[in-house]
């Protein structure tokens, strides 16, 4: 098996870096080598964004014993990060102390050199040699000397890429840039490449950018695909407000300011599909075609009834509980796990996702600042988007549309919601596929974009 974070071998030390990448299978942590590049499943509780916790530790065995203490303890190291923060002490991050000899905490700051001619535009490519500096150090001072000399190893595991984005398709960073891009007064983070005209990619909730992975390789072959992470979500900044589809449309916009792109094509999955249509009709002199998947538009048909069947309210409950001003955040920091874990598990139907891509966003949403709070402000801005939305469709969108539904969750639902709001839609139900149509079934949306795409695409080209 070759693992995601293979690469350094040598040292008889351990590097475990938080935050860095999601934890391991059982399979993976039985064949891991004497040295290997390893997060933790508990994530560092105190750290600011973009910063390794470094910790180094005893030789790994070739055995899943090793590990840290079970998730629950969680909310007891908080609280204890919480006290020390208090008395202007130092936090320290809840560890198997049977696998960690000491603890180093060295703060590893994003490399963002301006790149030439890309004016609002920087890298997010994590620094290497911070982290390897970084390691470097915290072997000095742990008396670990053969560890620092042997750390540069590390460089081969640090991507070319987000923190945490494992698992990707083959040779994906050799088209593909992760960046940040100052655009609408907020720093968004965004992940392109590809060649032909520009296809803009909404994700929806709980996830990021990294929801489009699978579909990303193909559609740059005809495209130059922007995947971006919404305001509040991901690597974005995490603003108190502005989650109303309005001002998140806006924020596209201006990205595709910046980016050099005037007019283009935009696909939008679950509440990336309202951002996408308030893009389309908030700047209809933009968006050329729409793509839209497994999602409702409130204001644009009424409301479900509030009491449901059990199947359905399992659907649906969390449209009224992410709503709520702050109990929803209470109850699930720290808890992430649960919340979210039922929230992937629930919409995919019969074909779950991978545990690695569930891992990936539940891990971004726990240990990300604001980034759990940011998820919720969507739904928090519901009533704002429901008044835009009855405005927007007294005008119905007159581009092309085309509606992604899965045969196991909305089917043709999305396509029955977008004909109240355009006039121009297709409908395409994937069998087999649940709420996650990007994830579980690529191939097929892939092609049926594509296909919905050929005449936007013939129209660039001439």
């Amino acid at each position: 098996m070759t693992l995601p974070w293979a690469g350094v071998k040598q040292a008889p030390q351990l590097f475990l870096i938080s935050g860095l990448l999601p934890p391991p299978d059982e399979d993976e942590l039985r064949s891991v080598d004497a040295l290997d590049l390893l997060p933790l499943r508990v994530p560092c509780l105190r750290c600011p964004p973009m910063t390794a916790c470094l910790r180094l530790g005893k030789t790994l065995a070739k055995a899943p014993a090793h590990r840290p203490r079970d998730p629950d303890t969680r909310d007891a190291a908080r609280e204890r990060n919480r006290r020390y923060a208090a008395h202007g002490k130092r936090p320290w991050c809840q560890v198997n102390t049977s696998l960690v000899k000491g603890i180093v905490m060295m703060s590893v700051e994003p490399e963002e050199p301006r790149r030439e001619g890309s004016a609002g535009v920087v890298s997010a490519e994590m620094s290497r040699r911070g982290v390897i500096r970084a390691a470097g150090a915290g072997a000095l001072a742990l008396g670990l000397g053969g560890a620092a000399a042997k750390a540069p190893a590390a460089r081969a595991a640090i991507r070319n890429g987000p923190v945490g984005a494992t698992h990707l398709p083959a040779g994906f960073w050799k088209t593909f840039t992760s960046r940040y891009v100052e655009a609408g007064g907020l720093r968004q983070h965004v992940v392109a490449g590809g060649d032909g005209p520009p296809l803009l990619l909404v994700h929806g909730w709980p996830q990021t950018w990294y929801a489009w992975r699978l579909v990303m390789p193909a559609l740059a072959r005809q495209f130059h695909v922007i995947a971006p992470d919404q305001r509040g979500r991901g690597l974005s900044g995490k603003p108190e407000d502005g989650y109303d589809t309005g001002t998140l449309a806006a924020d596209l916009a201006a990205l595709m300011d910046v980016l050099g792109y005037r007019r283009f094509a935009v696909a939008g999955h679950d509440t990336g599909m309202d951002i996408a249509y308030a893009l389309a009709a908030d700047h209809r002199d933009r968006v050329a075609a729409l793509e839209v998947a497994e999602a409702v538009l409130p204001g644009v048909q009424q409301s479900p009834p509030l009491f449901v069947d059990s199947v359905t309210n399992g659907h649906l409950f969390h449209l009224m509980f992410n709503k709520l001003p702050t109990m929803n955040e209470q109850l699930v920091r720290g808890r992430e796990g649960i919340y979210f874990s039922f929230i992937f598990d629930v919409e995919a139907g019969s074909k779950k996702l991978p545990r690695y891509a569930v891992r990936t966003y539940i891990d971004n949403l726990a240990s990300v600042p604001g980034a759990l709070r940011g998820s919720f402000g969507f739904y928090r801005a519901l009533d704002a988007t429901t008044a835009q939305n009855a405005k927007r469709a007294t005008r119905k969108l007159t581009i092309p549309v085309l509606a992604i539904g899965g045969a196991e969750s909305l089917g043709a639902g999305a396509g029955d919601e977008m004909k109240l709001a355009a006039s121009r839609v297709r409908t395409v139900v994937i069998p087999g596929a649940g709420h996650w149509v990007a994830e579980q079934a690529p191939g097929q949306v892939v092609a049926a974009l594509t296909a919905f795409l050929a005449p936007y695409r013939a129209a660039h080209a001439r």
